[in-house]
């Protein structure tokens, strides 16, 4: 068995059992010799009680705020103290420290500046932290303070993709028949969770000014969890003509109907850095209007044709009616071609290179990354053709 196949055992912090990502990421890692653990986040002590009873050859970190920041200002500052510890604990055991870092900062805002120190801090500690872009590990190395030198420990592996991770079976008529949808009208589909930063009310208002009779906004996911914010979204939807929504967790077999419907996703963000559901949409071969902003370019690359200047006021709308107008099925075609290069086979292999690296304290992880993603380059591409 060569070094690159040896195995590995890796704790996951946090770790929820409904994020599709984490579960196709672990999926494909013990699929390539590697023991994925989930420890407790809600523990008082998260990562020394995890690694307490069995020593893990990696810590991978992923969404760090929730480990710390909270709605009061003085148990963020407490939590984000007892990180730091037990990062310094694991550094002491001679444990690697790998952070996806999946946003810049948490989307709500809610203590940026207790926040950011903690994240800096914590950064400088990682043997090695992952974006899914080129512009996402550069706003990350600015942002952070990351130095020159070090700058090579920020390695770059792309989101994977969610193709075969939902049922993909049904024709867009039959999807409108389920939905009760207008056979002949443009349906615009916002999907996934509401939140303040998703920028739902601005689509809202923005839709119900197109003045396209013949077009449905349909939003779909859970509502917003504050009441106020929740009670004012129901009021621009109810006062907005054809804006369908359905509140609520959607099962994993129903994903398909919403997509399948859909001539495009909107998704107008306020602030992204790494957008799962825009892969999501690509993965389902929809065109995706959204800003021009974080990883987004990066992610849709050749098919980036319907995203627009997040400072221009006209950007979202003229978007919006290019896909009435217009026919932009071909770029949810490109969209899905781009997605499939990113599979998650792909994706853990890279991984692996990255705790590998950061067990055998190589500095310069981004450099070893990107030599196996060109060697890999051919058989992507070999994959891609197969799918298109």
């Amino acid at each position: 068995m060569s070094r690159e196949d040896d195995p590995l055992d890796v704790l996951f912090l946090p770790y929820y059992d409904d994020n599709p990502y984490q579960r196709e990421l672990s999926t494909a890692l013990e699929e390539r010799n590697t023991t994925i653990r989930t420890g407790d986040h809600e523990a008082p002590f998260p990562i020394l009680q995890s690694i307490y009873a069995d020593r893990p050859d990696v810590l991978h970190l992923h969404w760090a705020h929730s480990l710390f920041v909270m709605h009061s200002k003085v148990v963020t500052l407490v939590l984000g103290v007892r990180l730091l510890f037990e990062v310094m604990i694991c550094k002491t055991l001679g444990i690697p420290i790998v952070w996806t870092v999946h946003n810049t900062l948490d989307h709500e805002r809610r203590h940026p500046r207790i926040e950011l120190t903690v994240r800096q801090l914590v950064a400088s500690r990682c043997d090695a932290l992952i974006t899914h872009g080129d512009t996402a590990r550069r706003e990350i190395v600015e942002t952070y303070d990351i130095p020159i030198e070090d700058a090579s420990q920020v390695a770059v592996i792309p989101h994977g993709n969610y193709i075969g991770s939902y049922p993909d079976e049904i024709s867009q008529t039959e999807a409108r028949e389920t939905l009760s949808l207008p056979s002949n009208a443009t349906i615009f589909l916002h999907f996934g969770n509401i939140r303040p930063y998703k920028g739902v009310d601005r689509l809202v208002e923005t839709f119900g000014k197109l003045d396209a009779p013949e077009s449905r906004l349909l939003i779909a996911g859970r509502s917003p969890t504050n009441a106020d914010d929740r009670a004012a979204l129901l009021e621009v939807c109810d006062d907005t003509d054809h804006v369908e929504t359905v509140f609520g967790y959607i099962p994993d077999d129903e994903v398909q109907h919403y997509f399948a419907a859909a001539d495009a996703v909107v998704l107008p963000f306020e602030r992204v850095l790494t957008s799962g559901s825009v892969v999501l949409a690509m993965s389902f071969g929809r065109p995706v209007v959204a800003p021009r902003m974080g990883c987004l370019p990066d992610t849709l690359a050749e098919a980036n044709d319907l995203l627009y200047d997040p400072a221009n006021p006209t950007g979202l709308p003229r978007q919006m009616r290019r896909v009435c107008e217009e026919a932009t099925s071909s770029i949810g075609v490109k969209n899905r071609k781009q997605a499939a290069r990113n599979d998650w086979g792909t994706v853990a292999d890279r991984t692996r290179t990255v705790y590998r690296a950061a067990k055998n304290g190589n500095q310069k992880v981004a450099e070893v990354v990107a030599e196996n993603t060109k060697s890999e380059a051919t058989n992507v591409d070999v994959a891609v053709g197969k799918v298109s």
